[in-house]
């Protein structure tokens, strides 16, 4: 679906998002939590 179909859709009460979140900004926060554990050692002198 096209985002100006989508956005029709949703003026003419056709269609009701359930979430406004940015999906793929979630997803690549989500595949950077899993790849790159968090480092708790400090190397710094």
């Amino acid at each position: 679906m096209t985002k100006r179909s989508c956005e029709k859709r949703i003026k003419e009460g056709l269609l009701r998002p359930v979430q406004t979140h940015g999906v793929v900004a979630q997803a690549l926060d989500k595949l950077l939590k899993e790849v790159a554990p968090v480092d708790t050692t400090d190397f710094s002198v």
